[in-house]
This record gives C-alpha cells, sequence and structure tokens, in this order.
C-alpha cells in the first residue's frame, strides 16, 4: 500500500481499500499507510484512507502523527485539513523531540501552512526542539532555503496570533536576540 500511495495511484488504492487492505502496516520506521500519504501531501488519498477507517491518531516510530507528516511539503494543506476535521485535537501535540506541526512548518518556513494551523487554532507559544517557540523556529530558519518574504509572513502572522517573542530557549535565545545575532534588520523591526 505505500508503494502505491508514493505513485499516487488512487485507483489501485480504491481497489486495495475495497479488499481490506492493512492501512496500519508499517514500514521499517514505523509509518503507516496515511502517515505515508500526508507526506506526499495528498489530501484526497487522506480521505480515502480516513474514509476506510484509518488512524489519524497513529505514532511514526519518532512520535509523528500523520499531521506532522504533512509538514514534510510545502503543500499539504488539503492534507491536514482532512486529518484535523477527523482529529482536531492532533493541532498542538508534539512528537517525541517536542515539536507541533506548527514548529515544523514554521522551521521549514511553509508560511502556506503556517496560516491554515494558526486559523486551526495552533498554539504559537509551544516550545519545541531545544525549547525553541515557532516564533523562534521562524528567525532562524536558513535564510538560504526560505526566502525572505516568506520568513516575515510566518513571523507577522504569529505576532498577530499571540506568539510572544520575549520567551527565551533553553539556551536563554529569543527570537528578538537571534534576529540581532543574525543580523536580520527587517525582521528585528517586526519583533
Amino acid at each position: 500500500i505505500h508503494l502505491a500511495i508514493l505513485q499516487e495511484n488512487i485507483k489501485v488504492l480504491r481497489l486495495m481499500v475495497q479488499h481490506d487492505v492493512n492501512l496500519e502496516k508499517r514500514d521499517k520506521h514505523g509509518r503507516t499507510a496515511l502517515h505515508v500519504a500526508a507526506f506526499m501531501g495528498n489530501g484526497d488519498i487522506c480521505a480515502l484512507l480516513i474514509q476506510h477507517n484509518a488512524d489519524v491518531n497513529a505514532l511514526s516510530g519518532n512520535g509523528m502523527t500523520p499531521l506532522h507528516r504533512c509538514q514534510s511539503s510545502h503543500g499539504g494543506i488539503k492534507a491536514a485539513e482532512v486529518i484535523l476535521e477527523r482529529l482536531p485535537e492532533l493541532i498542538n501535540r508534539p512528537d517525541d523531540s517536542g515539536c507541533t506541526a506548527l514548529y515544523m512548518a514554521c522551521e521549514k518556513g511553509n508560511d502556506r501552512m503556517v496560516e491554515f494551523l494558526l486559523s486551526a487554532k495552533a498554539d504559537p507559544n509551544i516550545k519545541g526542539l531545544n525549547g525553541r517557540t515557532p516564533l523562534i523556529a521562524a528567525v532562524m530558519v536558513n535564510p538560504v532555503s526560505t526566502e525572505t518574504s516568506h520568513k516575515e509572513h510566518i513571523i507577522k502572522l504569529l505576532l498577530q496570533h499571540g506568539a510572544d517573542p520575549i520567551v527565551p530557549d533553553a539556551e536563554g535565545v529569543t527570537a528578538l536576540t537571534a534576529a540581532v545575532d543574525l543580523r536580520m534588520d527587517d525582521i528585528e523591526k517586526l519583533l
């Protein structure tokens, strides 16, 4: 089933689910079919799997839910919508490293996903990896992998939704001090 999902072959998948294929079978990383579909960002496949009772609450080997896996691509919003429609409580669930889906979207510079998750009531102040908030993650995201306009948009969204710019991480770094240290004048002004 994982291969059919990776190939996004919905015709084969429909046949498989009609013949009671095991949707909870895991790969070597503990990922179910729904984890793989979420990673692909394919909302239609996620909906098909959920319609056939795929477990939206399943945890992979590193404690990620299918919602966390939506953050692996710059799309994924439709997949996230389908997953949260079934189980809205996943919105602030951390993985084994303490990261929420919002934290991961900020870390990846996925501004559309950040906007969606915040509209779905994601908490912008939950600390993740190294005690960092999503705001700190957004400031520190690699500028080469994220356009400055996306970074600024993410930071504005987080601030509009109550992100606290002076909450420190485990090393005492705040979003503001990170912006100053990284010489990000435009970001510093936002904070």
